[in-house]
């Protein structure tokens, strides 16, 4: 039996509707399929003109996806087993962070980090939960790689020590992007502690151990998981990640140069004749776990050092620029006083704590006549104080440093960090990847931070979008704190991966720029990840990566 002509006409329509729905289906889930995500990189380092395979945790599908590296030296090249990775560090490779992006025709991933080390590096081989399985470690100082693995994981060292020698194990894992708030120990060879440390960076511990005898020693790392959970127990698995520097020999703290000239350093083994002869290399490694912040508050230009007695506004230590203090004693207090200009903007800023020192302190600022104008304890966090003021004319004013917890001593050390800051402004993307079809549009929100009274108009676009993307700047004044850019693609725009940069230029002087990134750390910590970190390798992702995919065509199914 046949069935009427337009009966088998609506067959055919549903049958070709139904196979050309299916097709966009498959399409779409495999564009879906193929969207990447890195979590996590380890071993999170690599030292100079060392090759070595590292392995890659997230969604990598179809493999081998393609990579970009930022700076210069570093080079990925995919293993036959799926998510490793052989990486090649060239001999003169520039030292410090990169930040590794992986990508395929549908998007990129979010880039994750890779620290280049001048320090020889290895990695840690399990058992070696006891002491009788800890990894041996021959020559110091070095950079061990190492991931708790599983829940109530700990991983252990065997080192040996000299007596009288300072030594050093300093651990990141926060800084990493790690999911672990770690831990170190210090243990005998009868597993008693000898000393440990859970928060000295943020999250981050340091052990400093003045080494009594010589002998062997052992070093534990454990962790609990990050953002917090409910439960009490150490945590492991993919994310808990961390680099450990261990060392004996000279270690800095402070570097600071005078006014006059003058160079002081402050640290660990920086007397001893072995500690000398390393010198180079050793004050290298101070740094090699440190992020670009870190490095900039070990170093410190025109530091003076405080006149006592200063405990009165009548005998205040003169701030020329910056200085150096001590809280002697529970009752001291540090005046000092500065003659400034008109209507200037003016940061004074307390670096202790994140120097690793004992301290809780508070900043106030005063006028001429004593009145009080401002006051902090922590706005620089880490109980760093920091205040932010315009002065209105000329003249003098005063500031004062106490303990909070009316501590005082030999370790309750301090800068008193003085700045002039210009207006400026600070551009943040949502994201830092954008895909982008043929025929369709993005939108991209940027949001604005004036700061130090910026009021200039600015010009917001792309720079050096590929052919056939446009986008129309965006004027925002003053009031405007957030805009969103339109980006265009037309149909005939062809496949492009690379990098997109977002530039906010004054209207009235184009010469001032303002680069937008994706921020990696906020000013408050919580339960979130990335956002719960204060500070990271790197702070901003200035790096924005654009993918143009290619236009998706459904073909139309023949009629039998």
């Amino acid at each position: 039996m046949s069935l009427p002509k337009s009966l088998t006409n609506r067959v055919s329509r549903a049958v070709r509707y139904l196979v050309t729905a299916l097709v966009i289906c498959s399409a779409t889930m495999k564009a879906q399929e193929a969207s990447l995500t890195l979590q996590h990189l380890y071993p999170a380092g690599i030292s100079a003109g060392a090759s070595r395979s590292i392995r890659s945790t997230g969604k990598l599908d179809p493999w081998p996806p393609q990579v970009w590296v930022s700076g210069s030296g570093v080079r990925f090249e995919p293993e036959e087993k799926e998510k490793v990775w052989r990486v090649i560090a060239d001999k003169n490779a520039p030292l410090g962070p990169r930040l590794v992006r992986f990508y395929n025709n549908e998007g990129a991933s979010t880039p994750r980090y890779i620290i280049v080390s001048q320090t020889s590096d290895g990695e840690e081989s399990e058992p070696n939960d006891r002491i009788g399985e800890a990894n041996s470690i021959r020559e110091l100082p070095i950079l061990t790689h190492g991931r708790l693995n599983r829940k109530q994981d700990t991983d252990l060292f065997r080192v040996h020590l000299r007596k009288g020698e300072t030594f050093i194990a300093r651990l990141d894992a926060y800084v990493l992007g790690s999911t672990t708030d770690a831990i170190l120990r210090l243990l005998d060879e009868d597993n008693r502690v000898l000393d440990w440390n859970h928060d000295h960076y943020y999250l981050d511990p340091c052990i400093f151990y003045e080494v009594p005898s010589t002998g062997y020693y052992w070093v534990q790392v454990m962790g609990f998981p990050y953002p917090a959970t409910s439960s009490e127990e150490l945590g492991g698995g993919d994310g808990y990640i961390y680099r450990l520097f261990m060392s004996d020999s000279a270690y800095i703290r402070e570097q600071n140069a005078s006014s006059e000239g003058d160079l002081t350093l402050t640290g660990w083994n920086l007397a001893t004749s072995g500690a000398l002869k390393k010198r180079g290399h050793s004050f290298q490694s101070s740094l090699e776990l440190a992020t670009d912040f870190q490095s900039a508050l070990i170093f410190a230009n025109r530091v003076n050092p405080e006149i006592e007695p200063n405990n009165s506004k009548e005998n205040a230590t003169p701030l020329t620029s910056s200085a150096r203090g001590i809280i002697q004693s529970n009752e001291d207090v540090d005046w000092f006083s500065l003659d400034v200009g008109n209507e200037a903007w003016h940061q004074f800023e307390i670096q202790s704590a994140r120097l690793g020192y004992p301290t809780d302190l508070l900043l106030k600022l005063y006028d001429e006549n004593g009145k009080e104008i401002k006051s902090d304890d922590d706005a620089a966090t880490m109980n760093d104080p920091r205040i932010i003021w315009k002065s209105p004319k000329s003249g003098p004013i005063f500031l004062k440093v106490t303990s909070l917890t009316h501590q005082g001593g030999n370790n309750q050390v301090y800068r008193l960090i003085h700045s002039i800051k210009q207006p400026t402004c600070e551009l943040t993307t949502s994201a830092s990847e954008f895909a982008l079809k043929p025929g369709e549009s993005l939108e991209i929100k940027v949001g604005i931070e004036r700061r130090h009274g910026h009021t200039r108009t600015l010009i917001i676009q792309p720079a050096n979008l590929p052919a056939g993307i446009s986008c129309t700047p965006v004027i925002a004044d003053k009031n405007r704190k957030e805009i969103t850019l339109n980006l265009h693609a037309t149909p005939s725009s062809s496949q492009f991966q690379g990098l997109l940069s977002i530039i906010g230029k004054e209207q009235d002087d184009w010469n001032k720029t303002f680069l937008a990134g994706k921020a990696t750390v906020t000013t408050k910590v919580n339960n979130g990840v990335p956002s719960g970190y204060l500070d990271q390798v790197y702070r901003k992702i200035h790096h924005l990566w654009l993918t143009i995919q290619a236009k998706t065509q459904a073909k139309e199914p023949e009629e039998n």
